[in-house]
């Protein structure tokens, strides 16, 4: 009852015209009942032992590949919200984030490209994208290069991207809304620098249910 008063509630409010902007799909949001599922969450990452030596380029490469994380590493998957439910909509609001927390920015991807379409004479499309093809149609050969502050620049004369990406940093106080429709996302590597203690990012989410379809 606090976490809804408190947080989800101002949150939920607060992000309603953002709700009201999405496109696919778009949302009749006035005079609408919505239907909220609330999940309070926290990824916490051990620290570093004092051997290990801690270097912000390796923190800041995102290859969920690397054979060399540490535990005081997290990565996350590339999912969508809800399995059974309808979820249209995802509203995160980040409350707290240690400041011995580096990277962990949220990326977003179109989940178009990745939809398989395997009946009647649809193409299916299941074995364009490995893990490989993904990385490479999402960050071409010299398309990005490591900038300050863990940000990334596009080079001269590099490809775009076939599939359309894009990372958010993420600190106290951030609000994401978006499509859970449209878009599939993954929490990049998020390490803790200390050696002495965990560290925490703590967040709330909002499902949105799909008014068509209600629990």
């Amino acid at each position: 009852t606090d976490l809804v008063d408190s947080i989800a509630t101002p949150v939920l409010s607060a992000a309603l015209p953002l709700l009201a902007k999405l496109k696919r799909p778009a949302l009749l949001l006035e005079g609408q009942r919505l239907q909220v599922v609330i999940k309070a969450q926290r990824i916490e990452v051990p620290s570093r032992g004092q051997e290990y030596k801690t270097d912000i380029k390796d923190i800041n490469n995102d290859d969920d590949d690397d054979d060399d994380n540490d535990d005081s590493d997290y990565i996350g998957l590339w999912h969508v919200d809800g399995s059974n439910e309808h979820v249209v909509a995802v509203i995160l609001y980040y409350y707290h984030v240690d400041d011995s927390l580096h990277g962990g920015n949220m990326e977003f991807l179109d989940r178009a490209p990745l939809d398989v379409l395997g009946y009647g004479d649809c193409w299916n499309n299941a074995e364009l994208y490995d893990r490989t093809t993904l990385r490479e149609a999402m960050r071409p050969p010299n398309h990005h290069q490591q900038g300050e502050e863990g940000y990334t620049e596009k080079t001269a004369g590099a490809q775009q991207p076939r599939i359309v990406n894009c990372s958010v940093p993420i600190k106290a106080g951030t609000m994401l809304v978006f499509s859970n429709y449209q878009m599939i996302h993954r929490v990049l590597r998020i390490a803790n620098l200390s050696t002495e203690h965990a560290a925490s990012r703590d967040f709330v989410a909002l499902f949105v249910i799909d008014p068509a379809m209600p629990l």
